[in-house]
């Protein structure tokens, strides 16, 4: 494997250029580079797992969450039967609960590197043991499972990477071989079903975006973004001229210099201008104050006409891309529904608030037959502080007519003209858990 040109690849595709291995959507990419760079699958799975259990990650979090909801929805515990991993091992020893292949086939747990959570100790001799809040959500949500589905037997899906028929489920619930049971996405905490980025709606409804629509939007907008970059200077450089210091604003004379958007993003500032800035500029910390987008950042709340400018940008670059492909998009709302409801071969069950928002989510055939009840529609528009995308679903038959609605918000969130916008979404569905088992039944 080439680190260095995968690596480049990977911070190419991401917005502001820093690939996280904690951030899932970071994750994803990383998954597109290494299909495009023809590695196999089970490769892929392999490599991507074993970046997940690094130090630090969120493995033995979402592990413990996983494997308590599936014990509590198929045995009757309380938090002093799990609290410790050797207790939780026991429910793997005696055939309670166990972890499946793709293919659907048991493993032994202990093969895998999940195991080393379902020892007292770490590696280092530290104890180690489930966070109490991460057990009481994942009993409770085993239990609001328990009382709608009747089972004896929980299988552990997270060997499994998505690729069986069950898909994005956790852990499987059976009354015998896991082929035959049902499967259970859990969520801790609120869940919103998927966190959803620009990326993958694009990719869903314009396949030919590009890999990156931060990119594709910034290629065709280069003059733009570099017009954007010089009227924002021009704001800082106001402010820098109100302080009335002739060091500073002597100092700002490079900065004023800079006329493209990379030129900007790659700017560096002297420890000498540093220095005579936060003479002027007290809050700054003279030790970070090392680039230009940090010294912007900073500025911004002072600037008076940037929040009317930055409106007039979005909807130039957001706004009139969305538009101009407006049929496509709505022609491929469906492919997004599909993917946002982790749509597979057999129904799901989804759970999330310690399984006070659970969900049955429909099969790929019967989804098929809901489609032709369910209308989409979608809305864009600049706001006040970024721009919105909303994805609106309607039934037109049964309870009520708003299904939910997912919003891809599109901010700065790491601070003005740092690195290119970011991208969060929310969901909020207007059924409730029995609602929406009769419309997916």
């Amino acid at each position: 494997m080439d680190i260095n040109t995968l690596v480049k690849d990977w911070a190419w595709r991401v917005n502001d250029g820093m690939p996280d291995p904690k951030n899932r959507n970071h994750i994803e990419l990383l998954e597109a580079v290494l299909r495009d760079y023809k590695y196999s699958e089970e490769f892929i799975n392999e490599y991507i797992l074993s970046m997940l259990l690094t130090e630090g990650s969120t493995a033995a979090t979402t592990f413990y969450h996983e494997i308590i909801s599936g014990i509590a929805a198929v045995k009757n515990i309380s938090i002093t039967n799990v609290d410790t991993p050797s207790k939780i091992k026991k429910y793997f020893d005696n055939g309670t609960i166990a972890p499946v292949s793709a293919g659907l086939g048991t493993i032994d747990i202990m093969s895998l590197k999940q195991g080393r959570f379902l020892e007292d100790k770490d590696d280092k001799g530290k104890p180690q043991f489930p966070d109490k809040k991460i057990v009481a959500d994942a009993i409770k949500s085993g239990k609001a499972i328990a009382s709608k589905l009747k089972y004896s037997k929980a299988y552990w899906a997270g060997p499994t990477n998505d690729a069986s028929d069950f898909g994005a489920a956790d852990i499987i619930l059976s009354k015998g071989a896991p082929a035959k049971g049902v499967g259970v996405s859990l969520k801790y905490g609120k869940g919103q079903l998927k966190n959803l980025s620009s990326n993958q709606f694009f990719q869903a409804v314009m396949p030919n975006a590009g890999v990156n629509i931060m990119h594709t939007i910034y290629k065709n907008n280069i003059g733009e973004f570099d017009r954007m970059t010089r009227v924002y200077i021009s704001e800082m450089q106001n402010i820098v001229n109100g302080t009335k210091d002739k060091d500073a604003i002597n100092a700002f004379k490079l900065i004023k210099s800079i006329s493209t958007w990379e030129s900007y993003q790659k700017g560096i500032i002297s420890p000498q201008d540093a220095e005579k800035f936060v003479k002027v500029f007290p809050k700054l910390d003279v030790k970070k104050l090392k680039t230009v987008k940090y010294f912007g950042r900073k500025l911004a709340s002072n600037m008076k006409d940037w929040k009317n400018q930055r409106k007039e940008f979005f909807d130039t670059f957001f706004g009139t891309f969305i538009n101009a492909n407006k049929d496509k998009i709505t022609k491929n709302l469906g492919t997004l529904l599909i993917k946002q409801l982790s749509i597979n071969e057999n129904p799901l069950w989804y759970s999330a608030s310690g399984g006070s928002d659970l969900k049955l989510l429909p099969g790929a055939k019967q989804f098929k037959e809901i489609a032709k009840t369910i209308s989409l529609d979608f809305d864009n528009k600049v706001t006040g502080s970024g721009y919105d995308i909303t994805l609106i679903m309607y039934h037109q038959h049964g309870p009520g007519g708003e299904l939910g609605k997912i919003k891809i918000s599109i901010r700065w969130k790491q601070g003005q003209m740092v690195g290119f916008p970011d991208t969060a979404s929310s969901a909020k569905w207007t059924v409730s858990g029995d609602d929406w088992q009769r419309i997916f039944t």
